[in-house]
């Protein structure tokens, strides 16, 4: 597994979008987009060799609306670049995670996938395959 990116859940991409690149001086990007499958609004920082990645619920009712309700803006999971999610999903259960998300196409036609860890701090790790 290769670090990727952290998940971090605010309420206004734009509004976190400003302060982070004012903050750490860069403004590549990812260009903005939606996922269908999580109902959120996702934009990737690029920090060199790993990506902050936002996430703003686009409805009233996601994965990560519960969160924002609970523990505002904030760290939310841990992402990892991976050459065979299965294989990665197998070998984490066995170390105690529980999938919270199967396997679905993700940012850039990747198959991502969540899995639980009551034992990691922001209790997410999310699985992310390689690029084709």
């Amino acid at each position: 597994m290769k670090f990727h990116h952290i998940g971090i859940v605010v309420d206004h991409i734009a509004d976190n979008l400003k302060i982070l690149e004012n903050i750490l001086q860069t403004k590549e990007t990812s260009i903005p987009f939606h996922d269908t499958i999580q109902h959120v609004n996702v934009v990737f920082l690029n920090m060199g060799d790993s990506y902050i990645e936002l996430i703003e619920p686009a409805e009233s009712e996601t994965p990560v609306t519960s969160f924002l309700k609970n523990h505002g803006n904030g760290f939310h999971h841990l992402g990892f670049e991976v050459e065979d999610i299965e294989q990665e999903i197998a070998n984490l259960e066995k170390k105690g995670g529980r999938i919270v998300c199967k396997p679905v196409i993700g940012f850039e036609n990747r198959l991502i996938s969540f899995i639980y860890f009551d034992s990691v701090p922001g209790k997410l790790i999310e699985l992310v395959t390689k690029p084709e």
